[in-house]
């Protein structure tokens, strides 16, 4: 083959992927935007029909339903999206997803256990009975979310990211569907948190029988238990903090303030979610990129990718964020009219600034985790925990809502300044 006609098929591959890359970015944008109209529809629900105490309520119980999560799934998925991307063959495939499944559900089954027996625990701690009523509720659906969370990263793996997004927008709908029920039953509010579990336990028999396109069970594992294990472990303390940082607020605020308070707080933060999220869709494209990118040791081509992502991302961020700023207050009295909320637009505001400032960055922030080092992410998302936990104790007695809002968004800006130094330590490459 002439050098002409190479360069010619890497042409024709780079313009390929490019355009599979839009193709999945555009799907889940797509996906995002119903999450978003899903998120903002079960928070008026919630508001609308039991107030902003039940908001409160349900946004506690999330709250450990998502720290515990990531102990249930031990961040297998990780090593399965690593992997998988590395495109192998398909009777080595076939063992990275059964023996990861396997694993998972032995992890997650105990968490389950654990979970329910400790669920007073955590009302004591939020001084609210219905809280422990709803751990229990949602104890045993963590089982469901880390299975579900395991596939999810076979598709990712598998880049089937149209499929990827369809199951992320049908645990919403399913969440949506539980929680209209409610209302029309006029089910109490401490049931509210078992949609969570209704939606996992009917994504799980969907999406399994999805993705056996994708693997065949089989009992060979050549090893792969070990290999997810040992890297599960090495990942898993940053994982966990990853999303505990998402949640610092809300158990900060519940044991300081009132629940009503979390729930004023929760209305504006669950909008701001809407725009991380929409970061976090583009990290989930940009993953088996930087895998493959990082694999062929090719520093010039990740740098420029990362540039490249860094500069479009900001640009289009910054406006909708401005946007949504100046939107909110129509949007809040048009959605729940006169509940008592006002305060919760300063909230959403000190939030999406944060955001705004590292909104460049958020989508790679597994890229140190993608290139092999996945203790440098732990220390990274160590430190960004740290630091939102310090600055929310430090800010939330004082200041309440408002308090935590601003430790929260400083929490966003360190995760930018940490992971670009972090990565011209580890890769050697100034992004």
């Amino acid at each position: 083959m002439t050098k002409l006609n190479r360069s010619k098929n890497l042409f024709t591959s780079q313009l390929l992927i490019s355009r599979k890359f839009k193709v999945d970015v555009g799907t889940n944008v797509a996906s995002l935007i119903f999450l978003g109209i899903a998120g903002v529809i079960i928070n008026v629900l919630i508001v609308r029909f039991y107030g902003a105490q039940a908001l409160g309520i349900f946004n506690e119980v999330y709250a450990i339903y998502i720290i515990v999560s990531q102990f249930a799934a031990f961040s297998v998925h990780l090593s399965v999206q690593k992997y998988l991307s590395e495109k192998p063959k398909k009777n080595v495939a076939n063992q990275i997803t059964t023996s990861s499944l396997l694993l998972v559900l032995v992890f997650s089954t105990v968490v389950a256990i654990i979970v329910y027996f400790s669920k007073n625990l955590w009302g004591l701690w939020f001084h609210n009975g219905d809280v422990s009523r709803g751990i229990g509720l949602i104890a045993f659906g963590l089982i469901g979310f880390a299975l579900n969370k395991t596939l999810l990263a076979v598709l990712n793996g598998h880049r089937a990211m149209k499929a990827f997004a369809f199951f992320q927008s049908l645990r919403y709908l399913l969440i949506l569907s539980f929680l209209t029920t409610a209302v029309f039953f006029k089910w109490p509010a401490w049931i509210l948190p078992g949609s969570l579990s209704f939606a996992e336990a009917i994504t799980l028999i969907i999406l399994f029988g999805y993705t056996l396109r994708y693997f065949k069970i089989t009992f060979k594992l050549h090893g792969w238990l070990k290999k997810h294990l040992i890297f599960g472990y090495h990942a898993l303390a940053g994982n966990v903090l990853v999303d505990v940082n998402t949640r610092v607020d809300v158990i900060i605020l519940g044991f300081f303030t009132t629940t009503t308070a979390v729930g004023i707080y929760s209305f504006a933060a669950a909008i701001a979610e809407g725009f991380y999220q929409l970061l976090m869709i583009l990290k989930n494209n940009v993953n088996p990129i930087l895998s493959r990118m990082a694999a062929q040791k090719n520093k010039q081509d990740l740098k420029k990718f990362i540039h490249r992502g860094l500069r479009l991302t900001y640009q289009y961020f910054t406006f909708f964020a401005l946007l949504a700023i100046c939107l909110y207050p129509i949007g809040l009295k048009l959605l729940v009219g006169n509940q008592n909320l006002t305060q919760s637009w300063l909230v959403f505001t000190f939030l999406l600034a944060g955001l705004t400032l590292s909104a460049g960055y958020q989508p790679f922030q597994t890229l140190l985790v993608q290139a092999g080092f996945p203790k440098y992410y732990s220390l990274l998302v160590t430190i960004i925990f740290l630091a939102n936990v310090i600055f929310n104790l430090i800010l939330v007695p004082p200041l309440g809502i408002y308090g935590s809002a601003i430790a929260t968004g400083i929490s966003f800006i360190v995760s930018a300044v940490i992971l670009k130094l972090l990565t011209k330590k580890a890769l050697r490459i100034k992004i």
